[in-house]
């Protein structure tokens, strides 16, 4: 059932948001149309560069974006709070500049997750966990996960069989919201709703249960 953005989006509850946007009635967005034969690659261009000019003009940053045939995914921060307190606290025009946040097109890494305009963990360890999902979910990818489990999901308390076992439908499997069942819980409660799709997807990955239940 949709939902009002009132209740999808909540600064209370969440800065980071998973966005898919979808073409509806067959139409094509990008690649190849197999029906009518026409190429419309040019477009992943188009909607790349108008993300990143909208997002110098928003209070939202960019984490991620990858644009596919027929939809595509943004992962965005709603910075809106932490930019009008600094706002507040800037200093007066001929005084000294405190550390500015950069003005790039998409967030930065920082590993010390100290920097609040940055993603909170080291680019290597995105780039070993994306290997190691995709040695793990695609068919003609030679190996499947070893028993050393990437970083981010260690740091993070994550059970990697679990995560493998959900990468391919995270988004069905955890609906509106993702974070540990207590979490969950509480959202429901901010909500006023009885169910929340996610929880036993939460259990598994946040809880420490194995594969064998995440069928």
């Amino acid at each position: 059932m949709t939902q009002p953005r009132s209740t999808l989006v909540s600064l209370d509850d969440a800065a980071w948001y998973h966005c898919v946007c979808r073409c509806v009635r067959r139409a094509f967005l990008c690649g190849e149309d197999r029906l009518t034969g026409q190429n419309y690659d040019h477009r992943r261009g188009w909607i790349a560069e108008r993300t990143k000019e909208l997002a110098q003009v928003f209070a939202i940053d960019i984490a991620a974006c990858a644009v596919m045939s027929n939809h595509y995914h943004l992962v965005a921060h709603t910075s809106i709070r932490e930019r009008l307190a600094d706002a507040k606290s800037a200093p007066a025009p001929g005084s000294s500049p405190a550390e500015a946040e950069p003005a790039t097109a998409l967030m930065p890494f920082d590993a010390t997750s100290r920097a609040p305009w940055a993603i909170p963990f080291d680019f290597a360890d995105y780039v070993e966990l994306v290997e190691c999902t995709g040695r793990a979910q695609h068919p003609t990818k030679k190996g499947r996960i070893d028993g050393r489990q990437p970083q981010i999901l260690v740091r993070l308390g994550l059970n990697a069989e679990a995560f493998m076992a959900y990468s391919s439908r995270f988004l069905k499997a955890f609906g509106s919201a993702v974070g540990v069942p207590a979490q969950l819980v509480a959202l429901c409660d901010r909500r006023q709703t009885k169910y929340l799709r996610g929880m036993q997807a939460a259990r598994q990955v946040f809880g420490g249960e194995g594969v064998r239940r995440a069928g």
